[in-house]
C-alpha cells in the first residue's frame, strides 16, 4: 500500500474545514473534528483536531471530544478522505486481472511489442498494485528501472500504450512531481489492433528469417507472455526480452510447436531460432522426445560473461544522481521565479539578479539557457589571453606590415 505524504494531510485538513480557517500545528494541521457535533448553539465549532502525517501514517487527536483516534480514522474513511485499503485492494486485483485479460485478448504487432509488454506487466501493473489507487504516479525513470529498459525507451513505450488505448495520462510531469496515469479497459479493440506503427522494411523483422509484408504487418505476433525478470534478458549486450519470454515459458518442458503457439508465432522456426541461441548459452537443452527444458546454469554467470550483470543496479544509481541533480535545478528555478536571482544549481553561486520574471517567460528552458549563457561568457573571459600594455596586437602588426610594403 502507498504511504501517505504531507500533501495528503493538508488535503484532509482543508476538506474537514469546509472553507473555514485552519492553522499549522508543528509539522501538521489544526482543523475541525468530524465527530464534534454539539447540539448546543453556544458551543461553536472550533479547530480542535490535530492532524499530521508521520512516517507515511496519519496521526489524529481531538482536544475537545477526546474520542479514540481509531474512530476518527474510521470516520475519515467513511467520508472518502482516506482510502479503504481493504476495498481498494479487491478492486485493484480485479482491475489487474482485467488488464491482463485485455492484453491477452489482442494481437500485439511491431518491433517494440516485447518492450511494451514488459513496461505494462513489470512496471505499470506493479505501480498500480502498490498504490491501490485508480490514478497512480510513475516517472519514465521508475518505469525503466522496473522494466529493465532505458528512460528514453520507457518514455516511448508509454506513449505507444497511450496511443493504443491501454493507458491514459491524467497529469503530465511538472517540477518534482511525476506524471500520473490511469488504465483504460475498453471493449472496442480497433484502437489496439496496431499499437505500434512501423514501416515495411526488412529490418522490422524480429528475426532475420521473418518475412516482411507491404502493409507493414509481419510474422511473429505476440501474446502477453510475461518476460523473465533478469539482467541477462536486457536489450543490447543481453539476450533480449523475447528470449526471456521463451525462457519463462520453460518452467515445464515444451515442444517448439507449443512454444510457437504460446508466443503466437506464425512459423515454428521463429521459436527454433530463439531456442538455438538459448541452447548455445547453455540455458536450455533438448530432450530425447524433442521437447525443451531449462538447465541448471547460473544466470548470473552468463550475464557476467556478456557484460550485463548489475546493469539494472547501475541504472538505478545513475537515476539517483539524475534525480538529485534535477531537484537542485528545480529548486534554483523556483527561487528564480520568486526572487529573480539566478543561482547556479551546481555551485550555489548567485550569477545574476534580474527582475521577477513574468508568467510567460518563467520557463525552465529560459532559466537553463540563461545559466548556460552566463557560464559560457565567464568561460570566454577566463580563457581570453591577457595582453600586456606593450604587447603588439594582431591589428597593429598587420598595419606595420602594410606600411613597410608601401615604403
Amino acid at each position: 500500500m502507498a504511504d501517505l505524504v504531507a500533501h495528503d494531510g493538508e488535503r484532509i485538513a482543508r476538506a474537514l474545514s469546509n472553507g473555514r480557517h485552519i492553522s499549522r500545528n508543528g509539522d501538521g494541521w489544526k482543523t475541525f473534528c468530524p465527530l464534534c457535533n454539539s447540539s448546543s448553539r453556544r458551543r461553536k465549532p472550533r479547530a480542535t483536531l490535530s492532524l499530521t502525517i508521520r512516517d507515511g501514517k496519519i496521526l489524529v487527536y481531538c482536544h475537545r471530544c477526546r474520542v479514540d483516534p481509531v474512530a476518527i480514522i474510521r470516520e475519515l474513511v467513511s467520508l472518502d478522505l482516506l482510502p479503504n485499503y481493504f476495498r481498494n485492494s479487491s478492486s485493484t486485483l480485479a482491475l489487474v486481472d482485467e488488464v491482463r485479460a485485455a492484453t491477452a485478448a489482442v494481437t500485439w504487432k511491431g518491433i517494440a511489442k516485447t518492450t511494451d509488454l514488459k513496461v505494462l506487466h513489470q512496471a505499470l501493473l506493479e505501480f498500480f498494485k502498490q498504490s491501490s489507487k485508480a490514478v497512480f504516479a510513475a516517472s519514465a525513470r521508475q518505469v525503466g528501472e522496473y522494466a529493465r529498459v532505458d528512460r528514453a525507451t520507457a518514455s516511448r513505450s508509454l506513449g505507444r500504450l497511450v496511443a493504443a488505448g491501454f493507458l491514459e495520462k491524467v497529469t503530465p510531469a511538472r517540477g518534482k512531481s511525476a506524471a500520473t496515469w490511469r488504465f483504460r479497459i475498453s471493449t472496442d479493440q480497433a484502437d489496439r489492433d496496431a499499437p505500434i506503427q512501423h514501416a515495411g522494411r526488412a529490418g522490422d523483422g524480429l528475426l532475420q528469417g521473418d518475412p516482411c509484408f507491404s502493409r507493414g504487418d509481419r510474422a511473429g505476433l505476440s501474446r502477453s507472455v510475461p518476460p523473465f525478470d533478469h539482467d541477462l534478458f536486457r536489450c543490447g549486450k543481453g539476450l533480449g526480452p523475447t528470449k526471456g519470454r521463451i525462457y519463462s515459458l520453460l518452467v515445464r518442458s515444451m515442444t517448439t510447436d507449443e512454444i510457437a503457439k504460446e508466443m503466437d508465432y506464425k512459423h515454428t522456426r521463429n521459436a527454433t531460432l530463439h531456442l538455438r541461441v538459448l541452447g548455445r548459452e547453455g540455458l536450455v537443452r533438448r530432450l530425447g522426445d524433442g521437447r525443451y527444458e531449462r538447465t541448471d546454469v547460473d544466470l548470473d554467470s552468463v550475464a557476467a560473461r556478456r557484460g550485463v550483470l548489475g546493469a539494472s543496479e547501475r541504472q538505478r544509481a545513475r537515476h539517483r544522481v539524475e534525480r538529485v541533480r534535477w531537484r537542485r535545478w528545480s529548486s534554483a528555478f523556483e527561487h528564480w521565479r520568486r526572487s529573480g536571482e539566478v543561482v547556479d544549481p551546481e555551485t550555489g553561486e548567485i550569477l545574476e539578479i534580474q527582475h521577477i520574471p513574468g508568467k510567460r517567460g518563467a520557463t525552465m528552458r529560459a532559466f537553463r539557457n540563461r545559466i548556460l549563457s552566463i557560464r559560457a561568457t565567464r568561460l570566454e573571459m577566463t580563457e581570453a589571453p591577457r595582453q600586456s600594455p606593450g604587447a603588439a596586437t594582431p591589428s597593429s602588426t598587420n598595419a606595420n606590415a602594410r606600411s613597410k610594403r608601401r615604403g
